[in-house]
């Protein structure tokens, strides 16, 4: 991806990142990261369940709660299955990095410019969101915290995978 690739951003609404945006900004920074996952893992499972189609509603329950109960087995089916791009699924598993850094940190967990270097800038969404910002700085103006990098880089992820739907099923022979 080159610095001026802004393809990730094209099919994003604003109002949807607004939607994000506004419950993530609310949250403390460990809440941001939380709910974030919260919200994504909400979205696979609803995008499993989509492919789910035949088969009981137990069979389907149990699948849910045990081979794919969790959020990275969900997101890992999601990626093999063509549902999300590389990018994307980069994106997450840098995202879950940091949850489990933050869920598993009993202390006082703060958005540091340490975490941001680690976690959100090698993000494929924040390479885009910074592209655009080349072109129209109002991302991120000089002096923007980590804690807002933060949470617009995951508004925009979240909302990049609600877009993500799967793939159409071949027809039966």
């Amino acid at each position: 991806m080159t610095v001026h690739d802004l393809s990730l951003l094209k099919d994003i609404e604003l109002s949807t990142i607004e939607e994000a945006l506004d419950v993530l900004r609310g949250e403390s920074d460990r809440g941001a990261i939380l709910v974030a996952v919260a919200v994504l893992d909400s979205i696979f499972t609803n995008r499993v369940e989509q492919l789910l189609g035949h088969g009981s509603t137990k069979a389907r329950q149990r699948l849910l709660s045990r081979s794919l109960g969790s959020f990275s087995a969900k997101v890992d089916l999601a990626f093999c299955i063509g549902i999300i791009s590389s990018p994307l699924y980069q994106d997450i598993q840098l995202l879950n990095k940091l949850r489990n850094r933050c869920a598993h940190d009993w202390g006082d967990f703060a958005v540091t410019d340490e975490i941001i270097a680690s976690f959100i800038e090698p993000m494929a969404m924040k390479q885009a969101i910074n592209a655009a910002n080349e072109i129209n700085p109002i991302f991120f103006p000089p002096g923007t915290s980590p804690k807002r990098i933060m949470v617009s880089t995951l508004a925009a992820l979240i909302t990049l995978a609600n877009l993500m739907k799967p793939p159409p099923s071949a027809p039966a022979q």
